[in-house]
């Protein structure tokens, strides 16, 4: 099939240039977004809480005698009026995610407004304010430090969380949201990512044509009979359907063309309901990073396929 686009050394140099631009934009936001957090110290923790004015207890052997089985090395709490302070320390990861979790869940059985989490590297962070209380839970390797207090006193639980390190001092009041990020790469995949997706994948599309002996005059004609582009796109399988020769073959041609842009299209929704819907432990910009891989994987196929393989078959 003739495709009725010419692409020339300048069409390459600048979709080379819009996804190298891309390419490392996404890349330092995920530099930034694996940036791990230092892990306190029970020992720390404890000096910065006496010198901040608080009695720290160790509570340690009451929770094993209470839970044998709850994976916990060490466990300080402290309350001074209505500021409740726990830092607890697990054996593993893992465990430590399971009773985030749990407090996740109470916290959010809580009315609350507003709300505002986020996760970075080995940290995840949610807080909200309830009833006119304030909570706080973070999670940084296998240590969990949950708080609570009036909303008015918020600031001296982030003080402590500052002091720890598991709170940017920029930033005391109010963690960095992720909808703006959110809407950001939505809007970076659906003007560079998806043009070069297609244009990555456009040796699939020249095939699946071929398959069906369809042209580009054929697609024009076809397009302008079915008027409008999204009838167009919802009918094109029945229309190369009814005219393939072989249809074991086409429709694998087609399905492969179809989940190249699976990784980008869920990306994009997942990003969506992520502005309005706390995804928790979901990172949805692991879809955009396939997306690209899929980019540079086709890419590299199309170069194989048309300056190798058709050179040899000709």
């Amino acid at each position: 099939m003739q495709s009725k686009y010419k692409y020339t050394i300048k069409n390459y140099i600048i979709a080379l240039a819009l996804f190298v631009t891309f390419g490392l934009a996404f890349w330092l936001i995920i530099d930034y977004e694996s940036t791990p957090t230092d892990i306190a110290t029970d020992a720390q923790v404890w000096n910065v809480l006496e010198t901040s004015g608080y009695v720290p207890y160790d509570v340690t052997e009451k929770r094993l005698e209470k839970e044998p089985q709850c994976g916990i090395l060490k466990s300080i709490i402290t309350q001074k009026e209505d500021v409740q302070i726990e830092f607890h320390v697990f054996k593993s990861d893992k465990r430590a995610q399971s009773v985030w979790a749990k407090y996740y869940s109470y916290i959010r059985g809580e009315e609350f407004n507003p709300r505002s989490q986020t996760g970075r590297g080995n940290r995840v962070i949610y807080q909200t304010i309830a009833q006119g209380k304030y909570y706080v839970i973070v999670r940084v390797g296998n240590t969990i430090s949950f708080a609570t207090s009036a909303s008015e006193n918020a600031g001296d639980i982030n003080s402590f969380l500052i002091s720890i390190g598991y709170l940017e001092p920029s930033k005391p009041s109010k963690l960095f949201g992720n909808e703006v990020k959110y809407v950001i790469s939505i809007f970076m995949y659906i003007i560079v990512l998806l043009p070069l997706t297609r244009l990555s994948l456009r040796w699939i599309w020249k095939l699946i044509c071929k398959s069906a002996e369809i042209t580009s005059k054929d697609l024009d004609l076809y397009e302008e009979e079915t008027k409008h582009r999204f009838s167009f796109e919802s009918t094109r399988y029945g229309y190369f359907s009814q005219r393939v020769k072989n249809p074991k073959k086409f429709k694998l041609m087609y399905l492969a063309y179809k989940v190249g842009f699976l990784p980008l299209y869920i990306a994009i929704f997942m990003n969506s309901i992520s502005i309005f819907i706390d995804v928790n432990t979901f990172n949805p910009d692991k879809f955009g990073l396939a997306a690209i891989f899929i980019i540079v994987g086709s890419g590299f196929i199309e170069v194989l396929y048309e300056r190798i393989y058709l050179p040899l078959n000709k």
